[in-house]
């Protein structure tokens, strides 16, 4: 028997206000996961010994210098390496670049196949050469290694291309993992390998052109092999999380689940997930589940049809996975997005798709509000203290969300997990190229201070109900688009890390799971704005935990009032309104900036929308 919905919430947030005045011994603590940073030529995660499979796309040049890229077309092979050159051309490509010459110095050694003639420079110069190996002397720098390929015999193509970093000649091929790497990832009991597939965006659709372990390269458009992961995850014995891509016809996923299971130790079970945040608009994938539920009629309203066809299309995906390993061997995850629990209770109740799941994963992020646009005039004023006190507030509003959450999953029958998680210090909407800002958020992730809300956070999580909680991401650099690894760079002193720190405290269980104090529930939850920018309408859902007196607004950059959508008493539930960019009279508003905020007594939650005409 299903309870109704309101009855839940409230069952739910009573379980855990008293759960959270019990001490940290009766407290299970939940596992930790990790994402992968993508494999590329810059990223700052060294993953192999072999650099060559971090190598950057083709640069089709001149070989005599000029253009850095002439834009000529390239023939290649099958797998992706240059089957002829013609006349005057070449092709570069670089490795370990940008990374401020936080990699490996000494002597590399360059391995190939076929007949040619390759030229190196940057940070690497060559000390002796024979046919079919190179003995290059790097220093690292912020250049990176230059590789240049001037010359192949086409009966006999200069391929397997493999540059070695220094000690690792005799073992790379047994032992293809870099050991700090390996050292990074231990402890973990779940590797999402999200971005390493190139999920994101993909184009990828049959399994004819996914990469494979003799492909130029792991760091292309199709993301990494799925023998490189298994091996992997084999090597650390963690359990694999791996997405599918958005358009990955039925064969793609029935030889993907093929490959895994008679690859991967039988110890370990499986994640799966169909694509990654397929709610955000930001993304391909989501723009394509929008025009094939809108396509399959599975509703009018295009977010919801989103939403559906997510929903569909992951079950089916799991039924195919089924028929290879078998029902309870893997684990079914749906996902939503945190800040707007709607979305979980449509996607888990479309063709009760909840009945064919075992998670529902969500990404939790805290201080996200803080690189907003609206935010930005009072943020840039702060210091380094202000904002780290800030988001310990922050983490409080997160955990209402995650119990939100849970309670959306548990009345299910299911787990709530966290696909991504951790601090979210990014600018957006422009603020990203506001340095005092991007500076702020940057001291911010290297201070002490962030160790111990690291851990406040992960106490939130526990205390909320949460299972699994994979953190976002491993390690990269800090930038005006996030400070997301946990490590800066490969090479970084752990010791100075602070998340890192709280991380391996956590999972030495040094740290108890301290009960979450000071928290007041809240009352309701507002969605973001769909769809956003917008013209010439807009829906805004929100959610009421309890029945409730209600304010909802729309505001311009000067804070005066445009609109109000909704005022008075609403039961409990979750709701829908939609904003046809006008002003209360009927006169429609320029295009420009606006807030829509919902208010119930002191408690108050803004966000940001944008009408584009």
């Amino acid at each position: 028997m299903r309870f109704p919905r309101t009855l839940v919430a409230y069952l739910t947030l009573f379980f855990l206000l008293m759960l959270s005045s019990q001490s940290s011994a009766q407290l299970q603590q939940a596992p930790l996961g990790m994402n992968l940073s993508g494999i590329k030529d810059w990223s700052t995660q060294l993953p192999f010994v072999d650099v060559f499979k971090s190598a950057r796309d083709w640069i089709p040049q001149n070989v005599n210098g000029g253009s850095w890229n002439t834009g000529d077309s390239l023939t290649l092979t099958s797998n992706g390496w240059i089957a002829r050159r013609e006349s005057g051309m070449a092709a570069a490509t670089l490795l370990c670049r940008s990374l401020d010459g936080n990699y490996p110095a000494g002597e590399y050694i360059c391995l190939y196949d076929g007949e040619g003639i390759l030229q190196f420079g940057f940070d690497a110069a060559e000390l002796s050469s024979e046919p079919g190996r190179m003995v290059l002397n790097v220093t690292p720098g912020n250049g990176g290694i230059y590789v240049k390929l001037v010359s192949t015999n086409p009966a006999n193509p200069l391929r397997n291309i493999r540059v070695i970093m220094p000690g690792y000649e005799s073992s790379y091929q047994t032992e293809p993992f870099y050991p700090p790497f390996l050292d990074m990832l231990a402890g973990y009991p779940v590797l999402r390998f999200m971005d390493w597939m190139e999920t994101n965006n993909s184009p990828l659709i049959s399994w004819e052109n996914r990469t494979k372990p003799e492909s130029f390269s792991l760091a292309g458009e199709h993301g990494a092999s799925v023998e490189t992961m298994i091996q992997l995850a084999n090597l650390l014995d963690i359990n694999p999380w791996f997405c599918m891509p958005h358009q990955a016809d039925d064969n793609f996923i029935q030889q993907f689940a093929t490959s895994v299971k008679q690859q991967l130790k039988p110890t370990l079970t499986p994640y799966l997930e169909y694509s990654n945040e397929v709610w955000n608009g930001q993304f391909t994938q989501a723009q394509y589940a929008q025009q094939k539920g809108l396509n399959e009629g599975l509703s009018t309203n295009p977010f919801e049809a989103q939403l559906r066809y997510y929903a569909q299309r992951s079950v089916e995906i799991f039924a195919i996975w089924d028929g290879v390993f078998g029902s309870g061997n893997y684990t079914r995850v749906l996902a939503s997005q945190s800040a707007n629990p709607w979305t979980a209770a449509t996607i888990l109740d479309w063709n009760n798709a909840a009945s064919n799941a075992d998670v529902l994963a969500i990404a939790p992020y805290f201080g996200s509000r803080f690189g907003s646009p609206g935010r930005e005039a009072e943020v840039e004023q702060w210091s380094v203290e202000q904002l780290l006190d800030s988001c310990t507030a922050e983490i409080s509003n997160q955990y209402n969300r995650m119990l939100a959450n849970f309670g959306e999953a548990s009345s299910r029958g299911l787990e709530l997990i966290a696909y991504e998680a951790g601090q979210h210090l990014a600018g957006n909407g422009g603020v990203e190229n506001n340095t005092i800002i991007e500076e702020l958020f940057k001291d911010a992730n290297r201070h002490e201070r962030m160790k111990d809300l690291y851990l406040q956070y992960l106490a939130a999580w526990n205390n909320a109900g949460g299972g699994l909680m994979a953190m976002f991401s491993s390690c990269g650099r800090y930038s005006k688009w996030g400070s997301w690894g946990i490590l800066e760079y490969q090479q970084s002193v752990w010791q100075d890390a602070p998340k890192y720190n709280a991380l391996q405290e956590y999972l030495s269980g040094i740290t108890g799971i301290a009960p979450v104090k000071d928290v007041s529930p809240v009352t309701f939850l507002l969605g973001e704005n769909y769809p956003n920018p917008f013209n010439p309408q807009t829906t805004i859902r929100f959610s009421l935990l309890e029945s409730a007196t209600v304010e909802l607004s729309i505001f311009d950059v000067s804070g005066h009032l445009v609109r109000t959508l909704a005022d008075g008493w609403l039961e409990a539930g979750n709701y829908s309104l939609r904003w046809n960019g006008t002003h209360q009279s009927g006169e429609p508003v320029s295009s420009g900036t606006y807030f829509y905020q919902l208010k119930n007594g002191s408690e108050v939650e803004t966000k940001q929308m944008t009408l584009l005409k």
